[in-house]
């Protein structure tokens, strides 16, 4: 911040020494030479500053992604606190005996995060400050079907704020299960399958009155994907990582896991998630043990089929494409197309912007859902900020 301040400032004094006095010249000369070895004095401090690293986050959480040893090897300071005095080095003065450390990244959960220093500039931290537009359900659903309607499952979305709303919203859904499809009801800002609910005809009551005696305002109800992909009869999902970084760079992580449920697939018993969800935060409530996961690039191996990957165009009719690599590289870039549209979505429809808004000293890690079909075709389920980072099992340690 400082820098910045010294060019605001030395431009100010450049304009007061153009003069017509010769006095004045001779003293803005002065001036403009003093501010010249002040500001390169000061550079040579900024580069001699330590990079330091503020963290606020649990610890289990910390130990297991190996956050602080990663930032260490590479020369930056930890601390843990706003402020914190070292005792190994001396200021950059080398006028004291202790050095203040002030972070310039600060890691840690959203609500830690010292926004008015992010906004001025003096601080980067790991997260947006406004992104509900894509890590909340009801807003991402609202979000892609202004544009990309084809991207995620059929979906509708209620405000429940009023008993008129409420009611509008039931009536809805007695209208979808017409037909007998399947379809998942679920809180619009909730995450790890809490409150998720499968339905159909016949089960819609259930739903009803959860409807009706909620609190919750926000809710989605979703079309269910009665033919999934299945590996060993059992279905999957896919959890991919996905970094977007200032005013904006978005990346997407080229290993891919593919999370298992843990019992066989099939359209009996709609109340059991542990069939129709792989979810890890599912299987441990339901007691059970997290099944095996594998690699993208392994799943070949393990699917039931290999069906031939069709291309959608903007119309939402398939077409099948050629599309150099194996299988697995083609599921990899719909995966990339899908945060492609996310992220053009969020970042280009104006009305979007309270709910997402890149900053140029924010970055954030999202961990995105998808699954895919019989068919072939990935569609989005969601997006998660805060990831958890332990669906990694043992083996995938190194990835």
């Amino acid at each position: 911040q400082q820098p910045r301040r010294l060019i605001c400032f030395e431009r100010v004094y450049l304009e007061m020494s153009s003069s017509d006095s010769e006095g004045e010249s001779e003293k803005g000369a002065i001036l403009k030479q003093r501010l010249q070895m002040f500001k390169s004095r000061r550079l040579t401090k900024l580069t001699e500053q330590k990079l330091v690293c503020q963290i606020i986050m649990e610890q289990d959480y910390l130990e297991y992604i190996g956050l602080a040893e990663e930032l260490l090897a590479r020369g930056w300071k930890i601390i843990t606190t706003g402020l914190q005095t070292s005792h190994t080095d001396q200021d950059l003065d080398n006028n004291a005996n202790n050095e203040i450390l002030f972070p310039n990244v600060q890691w840690c959960s959203y609500s830690k995060a010292a926004w008015e220093a992010v906004m001025t500039g003096q601080l980067i931290t790991n997260h947006y400050y406004m992104r509900s537009g894509i890590i909340r359900k009801s807003d991402l659903a609202v979000l892609l079907q202004t544009k990309y309607h084809d991207t995620m499952p059929k979906s509708h979305v209620g405000h429940l704020s009023s008993q008129i709303h409420k009611k509008e919203f039931i009536q809805l859904i007695h209208e979808l299960v017409c037909d007998d499809k399947i379809w998942i009801l679920k809180p619009g800002d909730s995450s790890n399958a809490n409150d998720m609910h499968i339905f159909n005809q016949s089960t819609v009551g259930k739903v009803v009155e959860i409807l009706i005696s909620t609190s919750r305002e926000s809710w989605k109800v979703q079309k269910y994907i009665e033919r999934p992909l299945l590996s060993s009869g059992v279905k999957f999902h896919l959890r991919a990582w996905v970094l977007a970084v200032g005013n904006l760079k978005v990346f997407l992580h080229e290993q891919v896991i593919a999370l298992m449920a843990s019992k066989s697939y099939n359209l009996d018993d709609l109340e059991d998630l542990c069939v129709h969800a792989s979810n890890h935060s599912v299987q441990e409530r339901a007691g059970v043990q997290c099944p095996t996961s594998y690699l993208l690039q392994d799943l070949t191996e393990h699917v039931d089929s290999i069906p031939d990957i069709q291309e959608f165009n903007e119309d939402g009719k398939a077409e099948k494409v050629k599309v150099g690599g194996p299988w697995s590289t083609k599921i990899w870039q719909q995966l990339s197309k899908i945060v492609r549209r996310v992220f053009d979505c969020a970042s280009e429809l104006k009305h979007f912007s309270r709910v997402f808004k890149p900053l140029p000293c924010s970055f954030e890690l999202f961990g995105m859902d998808a699954m895919v079909d019989e068919d072939g075709k990935v569609w989005l389920l969601e997006f998660n900020c805060d990831p958890d980072l332990k669906v990694f099992d043992a083996q995938w340690q190194h990835v």
